[in-house]
């Protein structure tokens, strides 16, 4: 199938691979340029003319992605793109330092939906990971509301988060902090 795919496709096949996610170097923040590159080949591939969440599901099932964990992690893919083109985040000078992903002098970050600390296995799961602007998501570290829990409730679902973790995002909970 690889050989059947347009360039733009096979840059995020090779992004998307699951081997290659798991075997980032820092779990929990591993996955934060990732995340970066693809926001940054969505937008290149839209830019384009180009049916960027049609070549993104492409990519997804090339990797093996399917059912409720292909549906997650393409929403929130494009989603995260929508974001960055929101703030500005694709003029021609961000383009060139897509790694610090810089807007209008807002740094980018991303922001794991469901804490890590938390739930560790999510930590570099493409559909748990959200670009926020770097404030917000310093000051949201680790907050865990009724959305968290109804998002990890959807993970577990699409057997990405395993049910201890559910449990303890469930009972996290209660303690949350309001922003």
């Amino acid at each position: 199938m690889q050989g059947t795919l347009s360039p733009a496709c096979k840059r995020l096949v090779r992004l998307l691979d699951p081997a290659k996610i798991a075997a980032l170097k820092y779990q929990s923040r591993g996955a934060n340029s990732r995340a970066n590159k693809v926001a940054y080949w969505i937008e290149q591939t839209a830019s384009s003319g180009k049916d960027a969440a049609a070549i993104l599901s492409q990519a997804l099932d090339a990797n093996g992605y399917s059912g409720p964990a292909k549906e997650l992690t393409l929403r929130d893919l494009m989603q995260n793109w929508e974001a960055a083109r929101a703030v500005g985040a694709f003029t021609p000078d961000n383009l060139k330092r897509m790694r610090a992903i810089l807007s209008n002098g807002v740094k980018l970050d991303v922001d794991h939906i469901v804490p890590v600390n938390i739930a560790p296995e999510v930590g570099t799961t493409l559909a748990n990971l959200l670009l926020t602007p770097h404030p917000p998501n310093r000051a949201l570290q680790d907050v865990v509301t009724e959305s968290v829990v109804a998002y990890a409730q959807k993970l577990n679902q699409a057997k990405l988060l395993t049910g201890t973790s559910l449990t303890e995002i469930e009972r996290a909970v209660r303690y949350a902090r309001t922003p």
